[in-house]
């Protein structure tokens, strides 16, 4: 497959990553990504990632800018860079949105959806429940669209334990809650699924960037989980898991594979229309969010 990298927002670097992934990256532009957690994981890995080169590569980016674009290409060996945003459309098999704000987006995400293609949305789908019903009704096909967070395919959290014994837990992002509280959200609810835990959703306490909302098990003895964003925190996306005087606290430490199990999770299930749960869980996530309207 050939696929597209589309447009950017302030603070996000997944069109750098993203691309590296399915492509390499050249070392001596390393230095030129300005993103400094990119510049420091990505060389501890050997990239291309043999299962997503198999299935695609990033031949094609279209961004606002015409000479960012050409600095991710030049980094990420992205053969074709488009000044025209309807050529792009036409020259790929499937597009990467790394613009992660729903505000300001629509119409960019309309005429992808609009090709028929497969469409990768990062992070954010919508801040709303009635724009997601519009965006998903009006996908060609089930699974068009495929939104996920990386935290919630990150393995620094498949091994967190959940039994008679816990009292509580903590799941928390360092940044704002209305565009990075879906990778808590996330978390949360894979977490719930593979623990097989029944819960209610608690209140929601938020202050511009800071939220916490708490869950609440169910069950006989008073048990919560709390997901919280702290605003603008030097921490990572972490849990933490108490049982009495004891702690378990696992954090996220390695964007690499969660971004690459994401994106091959994409490829192999909505690309080829077997279809995956995602916006099926997404359409919680917004609940839980406060996105409700």
């Amino acid at each position: 497959m050939k696929l597209g990298i589309l447009d950017s927002s302030p603070g996000n670097g997944h069109m750098f990553s993203f691309s590296a992934l399915f492509n390499g990256y050249e070392k001596s532009e390393l230095t030129t990504c300005p993103f400094p957690a990119i510049i420091d994981y990505l060389p501890k890995y050997e990239t291309p990632v043999q299962a997503l080169s198999k299935l695609a590569s990033v031949t094609d980016i279209w961004m606002p800018s015409n000479q960012y674009a050409s600095r991710v290409a030049r980094f990420a060996k992205i053969p074709n860079v488009h000044k025209n945003f309807e050529t792009f459309l036409e020259a790929v098999d499937g597009i990467i949105l790394t613009n992660d704000n729903p505000i300001g987006r629509e119409g960019i995400l309309d005429a992808c959806i609009k090709t028929g293609k497969p469409v990768f949305v990062d992070k954010l789908l919508a801040n709303s429940r009635s724009e997601f019903a519009r965006i998903i009704n009006s996908q060609h096909f089930l699974g068009q669209i495929f939104c996920a967070s990386g935290a919630g395919f990150s393995r620094d959290f498949e091994n967190l334990p959940w039994d008679d014994a816990v009292e509580n837990a903590i799941i928390s992002t360092p940044k704002s809650w209305d565009i990075y509280g879906i990778h808590v959200v996330d978390i949360f609810l894979k977490f719930a699924e593979r623990n097989r835990i029944e819960y209610e959703i608690g209140e929601l306490i938020r202050e511009g960037d800071t939220a916490m909302r708490v869950i609440e098990v169910s069950g006989e003895t008073n048990r919560n989980i709390v997901i919280k964003a702290l605003g603008k925190v030097d921490s990572a996306i972490s849990a933490t898991i108490y049982s009495g005087s004891e702690s378990r606290v696992a954090t996220l430490t390695d964007p690499f594979f969660a971004f690459s199990e994401m994106l091959e999770h994409w490829l192999t299930r909505n690309v080829l229309q077997t279809y995956s749960d995602e916006l099926v869980r997404y359409s919680v996530a917004l609940k839980i969010l406060g996105f409700d309207k």
